[in-house]
């Protein structure tokens, strides 16, 4: 069921104003430290990093079951995720699940920041999963740092995925990733060719603004600036401020089928209605429906 939020109502000047300023500060803080976390809460938290796993499979699962059919989505597949962030936590849960290989590419590497305890915890959960063993196996494998085709971390700083093997995958995955990638369409280019025929994908994308203390207050912050002032402020993990429309007429491009564009978060109509005249003037020409999906899953298929 799509979920409606309704953000509080707050003069338009001030959420400019403050979302200005707010990426300002995010501006100066990338550029000192550089890319330190991937989710909203930190590593240490294992608990909270187990769960947060945990309900991403559950949802893919969900997602794929009722786009394939199969009660078993991952069985025997060759997956390949995007951006797993701090920890491999996905990759393990899909392979106990049945899942043939798995194949981690992310562009920072930030595994490291995930305590041992983490996956000790996790494989707990997974016990009665029918490929538990090969769930451990893995988990040693992370520990030692010792990765091979079944399971394997590929850390791509410039992303250009040239050290991805050609059509191996048969399964594609991502959590709230694609809208950090700036050459989306470049991208999606070069992993057709990573997939094999017949091969699907699953991605939950978030298109709100992801600065902390306006992310709710403000999902469509990120929508009122000029390319000059965002290009300005962007650093790296800033949003690609691409829409759903924009994701599906490049999968359309590039070939792929059965593009489903499914719903997860919208936004009130109060809310949009009041900031659509406030945002940028370049997202004048998309529809109230772009403007009001605030996350959702790109399901598509490869002939």
């Amino acid at each position: 069921m799509t979920e409606i939020i309704k953000p509080p109502k707050y003069n338009q000047n001030f959420l400019f104003l403050m979302g200005l300023f707010l990426r300002i500060i995010n501006k100066i803080r990338h550029s000192l430290i550089g890319y330190k976390t991937a989710r909203t809460f930190s590593p240490d938290k294992v608990d909270q990093s187990v769960a947060y796993c945990l309900n991403v499979v559950k949802n893919w699962e969900r997602a794929l079951i009722d786009y394939t059919g199969s009660l078993n989505p991952f069985r025997n597949r060759s997956i390949i995720e995007l951006g797993p962030g701090p920890d491999l936590g996905t990759g393990i849960i899909i392979l106990a699940l049945g899942a043939k290989s798995y194949t981690a590419v992310d562009k920072n590497k930030l595994i490291n920041r995930t305590p041992q305890v983490f996956y000790n915890i996790l494989l707990n959960y997974l016990k009665d999963l029918p490929e538990y063993e090969k769930a451990k196996i893995a988990v040693d494998n992370i520990l030692k740092q010792s990765f091979n085709e079944n399971f394997c971390y590929i850390h791509d700083s410039i992303f250009d995925l040239e050290s991805v093997p050609d059509n191996k995958y048969d399964m594609l995955v991502s959590q709230a990733v694609l809208e950090h990638i700036t050459d989306i369409d470049k991208v999606f280019n070069i992993l057709f060719n990573k997939l094999k025929p017949n091969s699907i994908m699953v991605n939950e994308v978030d298109l709100g603004t992801h600065t902390a203390l306006i992310r709710d207050l403000d999902p469509l912050n990120l929508l009122r600036y000029s390319d000059r002032v965002w290009n300005l402020l962007k650093f790296d993990g800033s949003p690609n401020r691409f829409r759903a429309t924009d994701y599906r007429n490049i999968l359309n491009q590039l070939r792929f089928t059965k593009i489903v564009i499914k719903k997860l978060i919208v936004l009130g109509k109060e809310y949009v209605e009041k900031s659509k005249p406030n945002l940028s003037n370049r997202f004048n020409n998309y529809s109230d429906q772009d403007i009001t999906i605030k996350s959702f899953y790109l399901l598509a298929a490869k002939k």
